[in-house]
């Protein structure tokens, strides 16, 4: 798709929240056009443009929101003409959601280092224990005016996409105790190149920091969130032996008879091929780590074959199991999950955040175009992401996060609602922090 290319620029209003799809060309007739006046605003910046101009006039229109944007791999927005709007060599696009004080009661914007320079570098790395210490400390030393309660404030986060610290990150937060709120949301995307990613909020860009954003949601609003991965388990699991969780890759797994074996040989002797076949057989194939009773995706990035490691866009430690996982149809699961997510809720959602897997766009092509209906009349914005984030760091999966108005919200009810992920916080907390206390001095 050319840097001209054509798509439905507009804006849709519900209730307390508008959503905007519109160029950087037209940006600044788009937002002087707008009638409201938004608590929060959150965006999704094709990484083609000129990111920093994109923020400036956002915060010079809107001075009162608080503001968080990010680049992206590719764009979602329902009232464009195919939800997954068209990302090529080079694209023009500007997807924004914005929320008045009917829904969202506050915003805060923090941001927090990720200590990921030395990942990124050439340079000494830090041990594990020490990274995790110093994310730790960070989080224990960020500012929080906001009071934070499960039952009406959400941490919408998004990482520096390139950093490969979202999983020390969640396992940092468990282990100090702050912030006891659902955390989704996703990693900034960028080009094909990987080089850059950057996320802003208004004021100034960063890399290799996350930008959280605790929303607390208005009286009477709920807010639900739910993710869906189009993928079934397969009988082959193997145990990771040896791993390195900065540079995510498995050297040596043990097979179900107990043989120890590097990853590329288990593999080829699973699918019965040769080292020239092994990427064709995978084509449909990913993998998952169990967490309680459910399956969390992490997808193949490459394959050295000289070392014999498997290189994946998410870490896995030694000792965990790897399920083999196979692809199934992304518009029935996702239509699926979403069924089973509005279920009981006596709300219609005014507008869905999603934060979608690059991979999946990449990988169901033949399905983008018949997304559209999926979400029936749930408007929609989102982004195609290099990671997404519930509680947990995945690959290949769409995390989304809905706002309901209901008639009335009982105070010692919870007003938010997971479905599809019935994994539990707690849950969480105890695979992250067993996790990091595992780590070698």
């Amino acid at each position: 798709m050319s840097f001209l290319s054509r798509f439905r620029a507009g804006t849709s209003r519900t209730g307390g929240v508008l959503s905007v799809i519109t160029s950087a060309r037209e940006l600044n007739d788009t937002l002087s056009a707008l009638s409201f006046d938004p608590v929060y605003l959150t965006g999704f910046v094709s990484p083609h443009v000129d990111f920093g101009q994109v923020a400036q006039s956002v915060a010079a229109r809107f001075p009162n929101a608080k503001i968080s944007l990010c680049t992206t791999s590719g764009e979602l927005c329902s009232s464009n003409d195919s939800l997954y709007c068209a990302a090529g060599n080079q694209w023009d696009r500007i997807v924004l959601a914005l929320f008045d004080s009917s829904v969202i009661q506050s915003a805060e914007v923090v941001h927090i280092p990720l200590h990921s320079e030395d990942i990124r570098g050439a340079g000494k790395r830090l041990s594990m224990r020490e990274r995790i210490a110093r994310l730790t400390d960070s989080i224990k030393r960020t500012q929080v005016s906001t009071p934070i309660d499960h039952r009406d404030t959400l941490a919408d986060v998004t990482f520096d996409g390139l950093s490969a610290s979202e999983s020390f990150f969640m396992e940092a937060l468990y282990e100090s105790g702050r912030f006891p709120c659902l955390f989704v949301g996703g990693s900034a995307g960028g080009k094909s190149d990987f080089k850059k990613t950057l996320i802003h909020d208004g004021k100034r860009s960063y890399e290799n920091h996350a930008q959280v954003v605790f929303l607390k949601s208005a009286k009477n609003v709920r807010f639900g969130v739910f993710k869906s991965q189009n993928f079934e388990p397969t009988p082959l699991s193997l145990s990771v032996l040896t791993a390195s969780l900065e540079e995510r890759y498995i050297s040596q797994v043990v097979n179900s008879r107990g043989e120890i074996a590097t990853m590329v040989a288990a593999l080829c002797d699973a699918l019965k091929c040769e080292r020239h076949e092994l990427e064709g057989k995978l084509a449909q194939y990913s993998f998952a780590i169990r967490v309680g009773e459910e399956l969390f995706v992490r997808s193949i990035a490459r394959i050295d074959y000289e070392s014999e490691r498997v290189h994946l866009f998410c870490d896995v430690a030694p000792g965990e199991e790897l399920v083999m996982v196979k692809r199934t149809s992304m518009i029935d699961t996702t239509r699926k999950d979403f069924a089973r997510f509005l279920q009981g809720k006596s709300g219609k959602p005014l507008l869905g955040l999603l934060s979608d897997c690059i991979l999946r766009r990449l990988n169901n092509g033949s399905e983008l175009g018949r997304m559209n209906d999926v979400f029936g009349e749930t408007p929609v914005v989102g982004f195609s992401t290099f990671g997404e984030i519930l509680g947990l760091n995945l690959n290949q999966t769409l995390t989304a996060c809905s706002f309901s108005r209901c008639r009335k919200v009982s105070r010692s009810a919870t007003t938010t609602s997971i479905t599809s992920s019935p994994i539990t916080a707690s849950s969480r907390r105890s695979f992250c922090v067993g996790r990091s206390r595992s780590w070698p001095v």
